[in-house]
């Protein structure tokens, strides 16, 4: 798909968009939670599953805190979606009656998947970050004193697999 606000397609993002159609996930095993990023929400969108569960944009919408405004593409228009069933699913169907169902970053789980609020999550973000930085100035520091001049290496971090 390429957006409007970019001439690069390659610049645009991958997302699935279904159109007026439909677009049918299919699981090799029961999953009972479904997680994605619902772009620009709008009543029209729904999500079906095979155990009878429907989730609909509408619903989505009176949950969603801070939510601007049906089919909206900016900030607020959006929203990371959790949903969990009590029956096993191993199928899901997007389908749009509108212009179209966009989005993003499927995830499903046999479990349940946990999310962790944004108030809680920028903090422990910000931490992180200010680690990282007082970690790099200590090490210029003692370079420094030791009369030794550090090239600029990046700080990467990785955990094991």
């Amino acid at each position: 798909m390429r957006s409007t606000q970019t001439t690069d397609i390659s610049a645009s993002g991958n997302y699935l968009s279904t159109g007026t159609g439909t677009i049918t996930l299919t699981f090799s095993t029961p999953e009972t939670s479904l997680a994605l990023l619902w772009g620009s929400i709008d009543q029209g969108n729904s999500i079906t599953f095979d155990n009878g569960d429907t989730l609909t944009g509408a619903q989505v919408q009176t949950t969603t805190a801070g939510f601007v405004s049906n089919g909206f593409q900016g900030p607020g228009g959006s929203a990371y979606v959790v949903a969990v069933s009590d029956t096993p699913f191993t199928t899901v169907s997007f389908s749009s009656s509108s212009p179209s169902f966009e989005f993003a970053g499927v995830v499903a789980s046999g479990g349940t998947i946990s999310t962790v609020p944004l108030p809680a999550a920028a903090p422990m973000f910000g931490a992180g970050l200010l680690a990282l930085a007082g970690l790099s100035y200590g090490t210029k520091r003692r370079a420094t004193s030791k009369g030794k001049k550090l090239a600029a290496t990046p700080l990467i971090a990785a955990d094991p697999i």
